[in-house]
């Protein structure tokens, strides 16, 4: 069993070869995935839920990549200016993960309309249609 489940997430994420993904049920994964889907660039359906894995069957997603920002032995944190001068969020059409003390686990769009910052987890990159 890894240590960091947020890691395995993004591997997983990456080698999945259909649209069915086994990831470890965890509230971090459950938080992450709730983003994604309220953010419109995941459709997901639970096919099984036990204590220790959750298998869900992807109906679409507009994310091309993600990456892990911070890990157990480093943290990344940002501000709210941090987010306004970031070169990632300005040369393409991506955004970040970040848990706030304020509003919980919130993409860098809904941080900015806030007016808040907090430790990043992940950067997505999606499709440019």
């Amino acid at each position: 069993m890894p240590k960091d489940h947020i890691s395995d997430f993004v591997t997983r994420f990456k080698n999945r070869k259909k649209s069915t993904l086994v990831l470890y049920n965890t509230k971090k994964i459950k938080q992450i995935l709730k983003v994604l889907r309220d953010s419109r660039l995941m459709d997901y359906t639970i096919i099984d839920e036990n204590l220790k894995f959750l298998t869900l069957s992807i109906k679409s997603t507009s994310i091309k990549s993600i990456e892990v920002m911070s890990k157990q032995s480093r943290h990344e944190y940002k501000s709210y200016n941090d987010l306004l001068t970031d070169p990632r969020l300005k040369q393409t059409i991506s955004f970040y993960i970040l848990t706030t003390s304020e509003l919980g686990w919130v993409t860098s769009t809904e941080a900015l309309n806030n007016k808040i910052g907090g430790k990043v987890i992940l950067w997505v990159k999606l499709f440019i249609d």
